[in-house]
């Protein structure tokens, strides 16, 4: 399982987990050289200082650090850029009705439409998506077959 801030690499047989909100959780796979890695953050960046260090101090957090980061561990591990694949998954609106954030601020939408703009702009083909609504997920990635297992949440169930 992994937490908010993290991300997991490997090149063998493994099950990655992790349980999402507002958050985002890009699982991204090489079906080539059978690597794959998930990772978890938290906000994309998309309202902060576009010059501030935020990789630097904080890079789990952030979608633009924990991407770069992920998609960086992949290669060391064996992986290929242009082989990449993705699915994603959270962004969900955890406080107002998700039919809101269309107009007006809500994380979940914002953290949904950076990591959209994200994969388009690095090339990363985009397998699939389960983003926004009003629910929170718990996911599972089997490196065995890049199958991503969803269970919604129901509001007030006592995560």
């Amino acid at each position: 399982m992994i937490d908010p801030g993290e991300y997991y690499v490997s090149d063998q047989d493994v099950v990655i987990s992790t349980l999402l909100g507002s958050c985002i959780s890009a699982c991204l796979y090489d079906p080539v050289h059978r690597v794959v890695g998930m990772n978890h953050f938290l906000i994309s960046k998309e309202d902060q200082d576009k010059d501030s260090p935020v990789c630097d101090i904080d890079p789990g957090k952030y979608g633009i650090c924990a991407m770069e980061s992920l998609i960086d561990e992949m290669l060391i591990t064996g992986a290929q850029r242009k082989n990449l694949h993705a699915k994603i998954f959270g962004g969900g609106s955890m406080f107002k009705p998700f039919e809101e954030c269309s107009y007006t601020y809500c994380v979940g939408n914002v953290n949904g439409i950076f990591i959209r703009k994200f994969l388009r702009e690095s090339g990363i083909c985009l397998v699939s998506e389960d983003l926004g609504g009003n629910t929170g997920r718990v996911i599972r990635f089997h490196s065995e077959n890049f199958t991503v297992y969803v269970k919604k949440m129901r509001k007030n169930a006592g995560f």
